[in-house]
This record gives structure tokens, C-alpha cells and sequence, in this order.
């Protein structure tokens, strides 16, 4: 598993994480969002709108 994670990061700049949508989707959602308003310059501000991820979400994949 780690050299997997390590050729994502290192040949696709790449991560994958882990996180609670069942408990914490809201601040899930957040997250993202800031990722994606952070890495686009701001140009994306709410890629995720409320009510986007609920606590039925598995996966979400997010490329920017």
C-alpha cells in the first residue's frame, strides 16, 4: 500500500485521504472546498454545495 501511495504522490502529485463522512460530512464538505478555492486561485469557491455530501457519501474524488 505505501509504495502505491508513494507513486501517486510522486508521479501525479497525488493524495489520498481518509475521512468521516458519516459523522462529519459537513466538515468534509468544507475541506474540499477549500482545497479546491486554495489550489484554483480561488476561481472554484463552492465546488461542493450544501447538502452535496450527506452521510449516505462513500467517495468523493476531486481533481484541480
Amino acid at each position: 500500500m505505501e509504495s502505491y501511495l508513494s507513486l501517486l504522490r510522486d508521479s501525479y502529485g497525488a493524495t489520498i485521504e481518509s475521512v468521516d463522512f458519516k459523522n462529519d460530512y459537513e466538515s468534509v464538505r468544507q475541506q474540499i472546498n477549500t482545497w479546491v478555492q486554495k489550489v484554483t486561485e480561488s476561481k472554484i469557491k463552492d465546488l461542493l454545495p450544501i447538502g452535496g455530501v450527506d452521510d449516505c457519501t462513500s467517495l468523493i474524488l476531486v481533481n484541480a
